[in-house]
């Protein structure tokens, strides 16, 4: 299911995008329209929706597209964003936001529907890049799992460490954390901590400790070979299918 939201205060914009969309998809996608830039990142931000695809016209009251791309940017989403606008002098400002494309008012389906091919399909790429969400108290971060070089908890506070430098703090459960992981390769070091193996610096045998840089994360008794045998496996595994 590809996830699209609508973001125009022309109802009649919104219903000609939406006619495009369900005549050319008629199957596997969900829609939503919003009339502003400001209710759109509302709901990403609370984590109410979580969307694949954007298309945001960049003049409307409240909040206009620019700065709502903006803001969502901020959040790391792996969204496309299509921009439209009637002004051809206002193109330039989707490159500061990373937008996929612009659509110039008024629509023609001729216009459109290629470059609704061509998002449709960046955004099923997106699914297969992984994120965790971390939600703090008003709003969802969205953290790229290559990015991650550890977690740690303390009392009920989870800290995500990243190897960019950032730290993402929020309440939860690491059990939680390291089962949505495990899939993809991290290891439970510690009953506080769980790393992400393919951004260790070594592993210290001596005194147990996964290390990242000059960060020291404690390995547990009895977890320093169960980590070792993992990341042998791993390597076996990349020497038998290279990446050309």
């Amino acid at each position: 299911m590809i996830n699209i939201a609508i973001c125009d205060d022309d109802g009649t914009i919104r219903a000609q995008l939406r006619n495009l969309i369900e005549y050319e998809y008629p199957v596997g996608f969900s829609i939503k329209e919003y009339t502003n830039g400001r209710a759109l990142v509302h709901d990403v931000e609370s984590g109410i929706e979580c969307y694949d695809l954007i298309l945001l016209d960049i003049k409307m009251p409240w909040m206009g597209g620019i700065q709502a791309a903006a803001r969502l940017r901020e959040l790391r989403l792996p969204v496309v964003i299509v921009l439209l606008t009637q002004y051809p002098e206002y193109v330039y400002d989707g490159y500061e936001v990373q937008a996929f494309h612009y659509i110039l008012k008024p629509l023609r389906s001729c216009d459109f529907l290629p470059v609704l091919e061509r998002a449709v399909k960046a955004a099923e790429n997106n699914r297969g890049k992984a994120y965790l969400p971390i939600r703090t108290q008003d709003e969802v971060w969205y953290i790229p799992l290559g990015d991650i070089a550890y977690i740690e908890s303390s009392l009920r506070k989870v800290s995500v460490v990243t190897v960019s430098g950032g730290t993402h703090e929020c309440y939860g459960r690491i059990s939680g954390m390291a089962e949505f992981l495990k899939p993809a390769g991290f290891f439970r070091v510690h009953k506080s901590y769980l790393i992400n193996p393919r951004n260790l610096t070594y592993v210290d045998i001596d005194e147990p400790a996964a290390c990242f840089d000059s960060q020291r994360v404690p390995i547990a008794r009895g977890k320093v070979t169960p980590l070792l045998a993992m990341m042998f496996d791993r390597c076996k595994e990349a020497t038998r299918n290279p990446t050309h």
